[in-house]
């Protein structure tokens, strides 16, 4: 498991309200935004209301990060990881997209909110339900933009932009919503159990670091075949001498 930081936060923090009217919202850096939306307020709030779903679960320490174990949400929810499988986090791809069902129970207490109304293009974007018990983590990953809307419990997040030239964390708190932009790579950890939804893009070119690793390591490789090349040449041209 990774190292967690200071207890500053050196991420933007907005309200909500300030971002009334405005769409296709997407800033290049990571940004809070508090919310004063009424959610559900523990663990068995969340069981009465979703407690029958199926959903994957996985454990951090396993860096399953999709999860795999199927399993009723209200098992999962038991103390003592009551599932006796080990689950510390559930992962649900396409939650809200999957059933009928699934919509129905998530829907009154989670609505995407008004700046974000684009990203429920299905066709674009994932959802995912995001359920953690205290310590569970997901290390450092990156893909395209998204954000993650804590519903409740509290998380420490931890950001660095493409190429890694700068760094960003802070405590995420209840009713919460953190944006990620493109191919930022994060890493998170619950600092009690939580329960979220998140949402990330879909498609995309590769990101910027990995096309520049890719980049260091072909002329890294051009420059040992060439230091190679001259060598053979040399010793060929030393054979080649006359007595």
């Amino acid at each position: 498991m990774f190292n967690f930081w200071g207890d500053g936060c050196n991420i933007l923090r907005i309200r909500e309200d300030e971002l009334t009217g405005v769409k296709d919202w997407g800033p290049s850096s990571p940004v809070i935004v508090t919310t004063n939306r009424q959610y559900i307020k523990a663990t068995e709030e969340l069981d009465r209301k979703a407690g029958h779903l199926a959903v994957l679960a996985g454990n951090s320490s396993k860096l399953s990060v999709a999860g795999n174990v199927e399993i009723r949400l209200s098992d999962f929810l038991k103390e003592g990881n009551g599932n006796n499988q080990g689950a510390d986090y559930v992962f649900h791809l396409n939650v809200l997209m999957s059933s009928q069902e699934h919509m129905r129970v998530l829907e009154p207490f989670f609505g995407i909110p008004s700046f974000l109304s684009y990203t429920g293009n299905p066709y674009r974007f994932r959802h995912y339900l995001l359920v953690g018990k205290n310590g569970s983590f997901v290390n450092p990953h990156s893909h395209e933009a998204g954000w993650n809307l804590l519903i409740y419990g509290k998380k420490k997040w931890k950001l660095n932009s493409p190429l890694f030239l700068s760094t960003h964390e802070c405590l995420q708190e209840a009713g919460e919503l953190i944006w990620i932009p493109p191919h930022w790579t994060h890493e998170v950890v619950s600092l009690e159990d939580s329960f979220g939804v998140a949402l990330q893009g879909i498609g995309g070119g590769a990101p910027p670091a990995l096309l520049a690793s890719l980049v260091a390591a072909a002329i890294f490789a051009i420059t040992i075949l060439g230091c190679c090349c001259i060598k053979i040449k040399r010793g060929i041209a030393g054979k080649e001498k006359p007595l």
